[in-house]
């Protein structure tokens, strides 16, 4: 749960970023949805309780990790004019290289694989990965780097509702409402982006 909190505070250094280097502004409504989008993370993930411990190495690579995320979109915000293949290639070598980074700093060997695991991570990769990546270069690239971060979120809630019905876990009162606080900030977002209303 610290985890995902921590890496979900990537809106807050999308919508930070995209003042310094793309220039959109802050609005009274971007910061009300992203407001209700980071309380509604709060209820769902088990509220203050979640950072009563201090910070670990792993804290600090999710925190990371939600940083590289928030700069990836504002990057792909950046470079809409860049052929999509262009920034894919970008995007996983970027990513090889950091993870190569953390496993040489936390000294951990590089599994050895055989043809089957290999052949999975391929099928995996083409199959998934890239599709997915693609669309959210397509996505991403046509919309403001705030309206994506908040939209993004909407993964959260979608990952508590698989939770529910493919794991079988329980979904409590609180976990609902944060859903919908998340809900919420993603469909003020819209509403604003699509109404030109900016306050």
């Amino acid at each position: 749960m610290r985890v995902l909190l921590l890496f979900y505070l990537a809106p807050v250094w999308t919508i930070l970023a995209a003042r310094l280097f793309l220039g959109e502004a802050f609005t009274r409504l971007r910061l009300t949805a992203l407001g209700l989008a980071l309380a509604g993370l709060a209820f769902t993930l088990g509220g203050p309780d979640i950072l009563a411990a201090p910070l670990t190495a792993i804290d600090l690579l999710a925190l990371s990790s939600g940083l590289a995320f928030a700069l990836n979109n504002v990057a792909i915000r950046a470079g809409h004019g860049l052929p999509d293949a262009a920034r894919a290639v970008a995007v996983f070598a970027g990513c090889a290289l950091i993870s190569l980074g953390f496993m040489s700093w936390n000294d951990q060997p590089v599994p050895a694989l055989g043809a089957p695991h290999l052949l999975a991570l391929v099928a995996l990769a083409l199959l998934w990965v890239l599709p997915g990546t693609l669309a959210t270069f397509y996505g991403v690239a046509r919309l403001d780097a705030g309206k994506a971060a908040i939209l993004l979120l909407a993964e959260l809630v979608v990952g508590v509702v698989s939770a529910v019905l493919v794991g079988g876990e329980a979904l409590s009162l609180q976990e609902a409402l944060g859903g919908a606080l998340i809900l919420t900030a993603a469909v003020i977002e819209a509403l604003t982006e699509s109404t030109g209303a900016r306050a």
